[in-house]
Parts: C-alpha cells; structure tokens; sequence
C-alpha cells in the first residue's frame, strides 16, 4: 500500500466507520492494522503530549487523536497539535500512564487500551511506498 492512500485519514476514518457498523474481531484488527501505519494529530507542547488535552471521563484519563485537523473541530480550542506515526503516540501514551488513546473523540470515537498497544506496535507495515 501506499502511504498516500493514508493520506488525510480517510482511510482510517472508513475503516472505523466499518468497525462501528459491524463489530468484529477481523474488523478490529483492520483498524488496528491502519492504526499501525496512520500519521494522526495529538495535543503536543515543547516535545511532549500537552497534558492539558487529556480528555476525562469517570475518574479516566485518555489520549485524544485525531485523523485529520478538521476532526478536531472547534472543541479542541486554541491546542497546539502535530502530526505523528501512531506508532509514536502509543509511546507518548505509555508515557503519560493514560487509560487509552481516543480517535476522533468528538466525531466516531475508537477507543485504543493500553492492553492493544502491543498487538498494534508488533503488526508488520503495510506501507509499500512513499508515493
């Protein structure tokens, strides 16, 4: 596959989308599997996750990203954000001793707990190429 197929996270955006409409484990790991190779934005500041991002819901804490800017919509306020490997966003979430990272939140949510991150950072890359 080509990285640029991943290109403004369309793809994982649809593959979410096909996950929420039929949730099964083969469509789980599609999305895991896109996960692993997708760039996505985070809430960053002086080379770390801002802590002030952190979304909190019953007592948890998680790690929003997002597929593209524009799923940040205008809740996200005045954030800094950069785009990312998710790759090294799991690393920033293992860091930050979060309970998941949130895609999309604010739009057709994935929820990724810590228990999957090694099921995803061990998936071999389905990138190809640059182009």
């Amino acid at each position: 596959m080509k990285r640029s197929l991943m290109k403004d996270g369309k793809m994982l955006r649809e593959c979410i989308e096909q996950y929420k409409y039929y949730s099964s484990g083969n469509n789980q790991m599609v999305v895991y599997t896109c996960l692993r190779d997708s760039r996505v934005f985070v809430p960053w500041r002086a080379g770390r996750v801002n802590d002030m991002a952190f979304l909190r819901e019953n007592g948890k804490r998680y790690l929003p990203a997002f597929s593209n800017v524009a799923q940040m919509g205008d809740k996200a306020g005045n954030l800094e954000v950069e785009e990312k490997d998710f790759l090294d966003v799991i690393t920033a979430a293992r860091f930050a001793n979060v309970d998941g990272i949130l895609v999309d939140p604010y739009t057709i949510p994935f929820l990724v707990e810590p228990g999957e991150y090694d099921t995803i950072s061990r998936m071999i890359t389905r990138i190809t190429s640059e182009n």
